[in-house]
């Protein structure tokens, strides 16, 4: 408990929170009611809904892995100056 209060006292963190939290709302809401729209009010059978939703999951879980090992072997090239090689 004392890290966090800790933590919670560093402003950049809290700036992280503040925007971070608010951006988790419109992907909860896509997840939960995208479903019901595509097979409601496109016409979509619930079937190919859900199918749509699971492919969605299945690319961002990819991307995040691709993401994960791209990062790693450029940090592993250019080590400390890779922060500075992502901001152009």
């Amino acid at each position: 408990f004392q890290t966090t209060k800790t933590l919670l006292r560093c402003p950049s963190v809290l700036l992280g929170i503040f925007q971070g939290a608010p951006g988790c709302v419109p992907w909860g809401i896509v997840n939960t009611f995208l479903n019901d729209y595509l097979s409601s009010d496109r016409g979509l059978p619930v079937e190919g809904a859900t199918l749509l939703i699971l492919l969605f999951g299945l690319g961002n879980f990819l991307g995040t892995i691709k993401g994960g090992v791209g990062s790693s072997y450029l940090y592993a090239r250019y080590g400390p100056h890779y922060p500075a090689l992502l901001s152009g």
